[in-house]
């Protein structure tokens, strides 16, 4: 083999070992694409896998004077250097990286899906888990967040949105983290940051204020933790199985969408009769301790006993490290029946040489020199996203993110709301006299009703509504706890308050003839209502539409690629908006949110198969941060839409942009996963 070290060296002008130079000079990426020359070259497998040393000299040997040519440009310069390069082959770079991802898929086959990957499945997976819970979990224990914390109605809508600025501004830095540095650190790094942020607003947040920053910083972690892990998993498995991988991840994400408003229902407060400490109202503080510890197992689980990314690592040159990965995944994957032989053939990677961009006379040797180039490496690795193919993939997600993610949340919002309107009792034109009521009044509306000597005592009033009504002959309330509660152009006459947690704005062009108030404004008045349970089973049924859509795909891949997913699950999306003309309740909302997951998710996982095919690895998770920024702002900006238009503009406005998306992903590159 000493004329195979012999050509090492010269090739890298610099007289050192592969292995050691790291960080000198990075190499043209590994392409997610398949080689058309595939079939030309299953010929020579035998010479590069496995090959003796009379046939790696006779490999070798023609090319030295084309080595010994390259060599002499080195004195002209790094300019130079790439044009002399250039001019002795100017596809050679691409043939070079589509030999190495040859190589790699021959030997991820032999890997195949087994222990290893179920693992990393399973740890990326609760950490997926996780980031749907934390995008979500806000508006379902918005009540009692309120209340605990002493918030105004107006406050509680920056908690809501706190939890989507990290994903819009971070995502992309993440993904030149990850693609630059290491899949699995990045990703550790952005758990434990979503996870010790989550915690500590459960222990420490006292205010709006504290509450809002450990939001913030929390989402800072949640753009990796979305991102990462498909391209991560992804280069651990052979290409035709991709897109099962991708749905499998996603599988965790819809997992997390159904349970958050079940488990975060049982996590609600419940009061005792007249307790007006704030102790009753943290349940909230022990969900988000039990959801930070799903990110912090993730990331003390990912750097113990997974490896880093065999395709990050061979482009980097680690050529001993990706053998070493590869061959303990084959390990855990098959034990030791017929290691030795696979360790042969991945030891065939040694032969393939690289072509170096952007190569300087001389590599960094110090921290703030490392430092530079890796900040200008993440720069330009975002600027050279700004090309037809990425355009064209955020604009089609921005387009589908308008449509789906803004009618998602708005249907969300619609069951809550008709479930807490159609679960209310309702009381007009009567009169209730010598009465004492007390325990929990939920969901009431009294119109035009006289209360003569009513007296309510320890009593919580939670979306009780007054209008027009009376309260004379000595009525009372003492020690009474109030949520979602107003009284509208009503009479008190002699009326008694005595410790209740009533606030001037709750008394809307109401009337007092010789009432008296003791203690009044004691404890936090909010107008958040709790939803009834009935709405959030609806909700996690809305929400199961997106196992049946990811199932569905796994199916249909077999048959069409993904560019035609996408345009499929994006029109049944755009269909199931323009019913949006027909009248809605609570069930016929949740078969309608069950539609958009269904062909949402569907549409999701082919755009993310479509992000790791059509970009190189170190392109792959920065094009997915961008498309999780363009996609979360899209949803954020139509959820705004939907809101504040007429029903009519809003399904028009949304199902045009998602007919746009659909003509965008024509110009989508093709790619077969069989």
């Amino acid at each position: 083999m000493a004329s195979s070290r012999h050509y090492d060296q010269e090739i890298r002008f610099d007289g050192r070992n592969e292995d050691d130079d790291q960080d000198e000079v990075e190499i043209y990426s590994v392409s997610g694409r398949r080689s058309r020359r595939g079939a030309d070259r299953r010929g020579m497998q035998a010479s590069r896998f496995g090959a003796t040393d009379e046939d790696i000299e006779l490999q070798l040997q023609p090319n030295q004077n084309s080595v010994k040519r390259v060599k002499s440009t080195h004195e002209l310069g790094p300019s130079a250097y790439q044009t002399a390069m250039e001019q002795r082959n100017p596809s050679g770079s691409q043939e070079r990286a589509e030999e190495l991802d040859e190589a790699m898929e021959r030997l991820l086959e032999l890997v195949g899906f087994g222990k290893l990957q179920w693992l990393m499945l399973i740890v990326c997976g609760w950490g997926m888990v996780y980031g749907s819970v934390q995008l979500g979990f806000i508006g379902y224990l918005l009540p009692d967040i309120a209340r605990d914390l002493c918030l105004t109605d107006e406050s509680t809508g920056w908690l809501r949105g706190s939890v989507f600025i990290g994903v819009i501004f971070v995502s992309i830095i993440w993904g030149c983290a990850a693609d630059l540095g290491s899949r699995r650190k990045t990703l550790s790094v952005c758990l434990i940051i979503s996870g010790v942020s989550t915690a500590m607003a459960a222990c420490f947040a006292r205010s709006h204020t504290a509450l809002l920053v450990f939001l913030i910083i929390a989402s800072l972690g949640t753009g990796g933790v979305i991102s990462i892990p498909f391209a991560y998993l992804t280069e651990f498995v052979p290409r035709r199985i991709a897109h099962k991988t991708v749905c499998a991840l996603l599988t965790f994400t819809v997992i997390g969408a159904m349970l958050t408003p079940i488990v975060t229902a049982a996590f609600a407060s419940s009061l005792t009769d007249g307790d007006f400490a704030r102790s009753p109202f943290a349940n909230w503080r022990i969900f988000c301790l039990v959801t930070s510890l799903l990110p912090v197992v993730s990331a003390v689980l990912l750097p113990t006993i997974l490896p880093d990314s065999p395709y990050l690592l061979a482009e980097t040159r680690k050529w001993t490290e990706t053998i070493q990965v590869l061959t303990q995944a084959y390990s855990y994957n098959r034990g030791n029946s017929h290691l030795e032989m696979f360790k042969d053939r991945a030891n065939g990677l040694y032969l393939l040489k690289r072509h170096t961009r952007d190569r300087q006379s001389f590599a960094p040797s110090t921290k703030l020199q490392n430092c530079a180039r890796k900040l200008y490496l993440g720069c330009k690795n975002i600027t050279s996203l700004m090309d037809k193919n990425a355009f064209i993939l955020a604009t089609s997600a921005f387009a589908f993110a308008f449509g789906y993610c803004s009618w998602t949340l708005w249907l969300s919002d619609f069951i809550t709301a008709e479930g807490i309107s159609s679960n209310a009792s309702v009381s007009a034109n009567s009169i209730l006299s010598d009465e004492t009521l007390g325990g929990t009044l939920q969901t009431h509306f009294f119109n035009n009703t006289t209360f003569q000597n009513v007296s309510f005592s320890s009593i919580l009033l939670r979306g009780v509504s007054y209008t027009d009504c009376s309260f004379v002959g000595g009525s009372s309330f003492e020690r009474v706890v109030s949520e979602a509660t107003s009284f509208n152009r009503c009479m008190f006459v002699s009326t008694v308050f005595t410790d209740t947690d009533f606030q001037p704005w709750q008394f809307v062009s109401s009337e007092f003839v010789n009432a008296s108030f003791r203690g009044t404004g004691k404890g936090c008045a909010v107008d958040v209502p709790f939803a009834p349970v009935t709405a959030y089973w609806q909700i996690m049924f809305g929400h199961s539409g997106g196992l049946l859509g990811l199932l569905l795909s796994v199916f249909i891949t077999r048959l069409i690629d993904t560019r035609l997913l996408f345009m499929y699950g994006t029109l049944v999306t755009a269909v199931t908006i323009v019913f949006g003309f027909f009248p809605l309740t609570g069930w016929t909302a949740a078969v309608r949110q069950f539609v958009l997951q269904f062909g949402g998710f569907a549409s999701c996982s082919a755009i993310i198969v479509q992000v790791l095919l059509s970009f190189p690895t170190h392109k792959r998770v920065t094009c997915l941060g961008l498309v999780l920024s363009v996609v979360t702002t899209g949803g954020l900006l139509g959820f705004m839409a939907v809101v504040v238009l007429p029903q009519v503009a809003d399904i028009i406005v949304t199902a045009s942009l998602l007919l746009v998306g659909v003509l965008c992903s024509c110009c989508f590159q093709r790619h077969s996963l069989v």
